[in-house]
């Protein structure tokens, strides 16, 4: 996730809703991007940023969506069938 801004820091929230209110900080950093590593594989997030400087923090920004693919089916198991089943 990347952003634009000009700020000395941001602190990065994410939550499975789209609620910044109850969003948990999972990043501060310096640099104006942050990779989520930390996730469930199959899952949505939402994430908000805020700026920060010597005379405070900003509001949230407005949100963005992410997530990942789900996980590959296990288990599979294949079998020679009929021609009825084709």
């Amino acid at each position: 996730m990347g952003w634009c801004a000009a700020a000395t820091s941001y602190l990065i929230y994410r939550n499975s809703t789209s609620n910044s209110a109850a969003a948990s900080n999972i990043a501060a950093t310096a640099i104006n991007y942050v990779d989520d590593l930390i996730i469930e594989r199959g899952a949505g997030y939402y994430y908000w940023v805020q700026s920060k400087n010597a005379y405070g923090t900003s509001v949230f920004s407005q949100v963005a969506e992410g997530g990942t693919v789900p996980r590959a089916p296990q288990n599979v198991l294949a079998t020679k069938g009929t021609a009825d089943s084709r």
